[in-house]
């Protein structure tokens, strides 16, 4: 638009110096400068204006073609990304970025960031919007013809393990302070004993379950033997009023997911990418995207290189 505005105010200039020289051959000036007729001082002025055009031609060409080479520089640095979904453990995943460090588990499903061009990527930072929040994770490169996985919610994911881990033992650590509590029911009652356990139902929504939790609880300790607790009744427990929920959590993705992507090539450009979800694919919206070459201003506010750190890594655990 400022390309057309400048051309336009070009063009009224010639035509206004045109009517001026036009009306101006007979002003006593030209009388005075010389007995030139008013063919010549024509001829003149036209050789002149013609010169100037002439100049202003070459110059346009020239930067012209400063301007596309210096694109196609650019161009040709810029990687080429596709997102989708995934799960872990995949082999063509490097990497996992999460804000909040968990242990992963099996089929846990990952945003996927495909590099499926030669160049690098630097100083990635990636602004996950979902279900009204809003995550950022940070990777410090992505290596030319890689993938790497991100995973959102990771806060609530964590907390969620954590409060089921109270309520139903999986891990060693969780049955050691199973094992911790069944000591203390004899003394303290199972209530107080379990306090922690039950707290954790209403995590779940499911507090008003707290003495089908208990009855459960009662029934696999048998007899306070710790060799022979039976954590398959409590398991099924939380098949009945817990698993939809906690499943929904760890193994589905948000629906309406927009990720934006901005990172510096190896020329040092910065880039925005958006990518938004609909029908469970990833679409790249052109409309949105920023190339500082192209003069479209990223501020710091938005991405600053300065002041970046890379999120967890869960990568070797995976």
């Amino acid at each position: 638009m400022k390309k057309f505005k400048f051309i336009f105010i070009g063009i009224c200039i010639v035509l206004l110096i045109m009517i001026i020289i036009n009306f101006g051959m007979n002003w006593w000036l030209f009388d005075k400068l010389g007995n030139g007729s008013d063919d010549g001082w024509l001829g003149f002025w036209g050789g002149f204006l013609g010169a100037i055009f002439a100049v202003a031609g070459v110059w346009w060409q020239t930067n012209k073609t400063i301007k596309n080479e210096k694109e196609l520089m650019f161009s040709q640095k810029r990687p080429y990304i596709v997102i989708r979904e995934s799960n872990i453990p995949n082999d063509e995943i490097s990497s996992i970025y999460v804000k909040k460090k968990y242990s992963p588990y099996k089929n846990e499903p990952v945003i996927l960031i495909k590099n499926l061009s030669n160049n690098p990527m630097f100083s990635v930072k990636f602004i996950v919007q979902y279900d009204d929040r809003k995550e950022e994770i940070v990777a410090d490169r992505i290596e030319a013809n890689s993938n790497i996985g991100i995973n959102i919610n990771s806060e609530v994911i964590s907390e969620t393990i954590k409060q089921m881990g109270m309520i139903y033992p999986v891990t060693s650590e969780e049955k050691r302070n199973f094992e911790e509590k069944v000591k203390l029911v004899e003394k303290s009652g199972i209530r107080d004993s379990f306090s922690e356990s039950i707290e954790a139902l209403k995590y779940f929504d499911v507090s008003n379950k707290e003495c089908e939790y208990i009855n459960a609880v009662k029934k696999s300790i048998n007899n306070y033997n710790m060799s022979t607790i039976n954590y398959d009744l409590i398991k099924e427990f939380i098949d009945k009023y817990i698993a939809d929920k906690y499943k929904q959590t760890l193994y589905e993705m948000p629906n309406n997911v927009i990720v934006t992507v901005y990172f510096t090539t190896t020329v040092r450009e910065k880039i925005k990418l958006v990518f938004v979800k609909k029908d469970g694919k990833y679409r790249y919206q052109k409309s949105k995207t920023k190339l500082e070459n192209k003069g479209e201003l990223i501020t710091e506010k938005e991405y600053d290189t300065s002041d970046m750190y890379e999120s967890y890594k869960l990568g070797d655990e995976v």
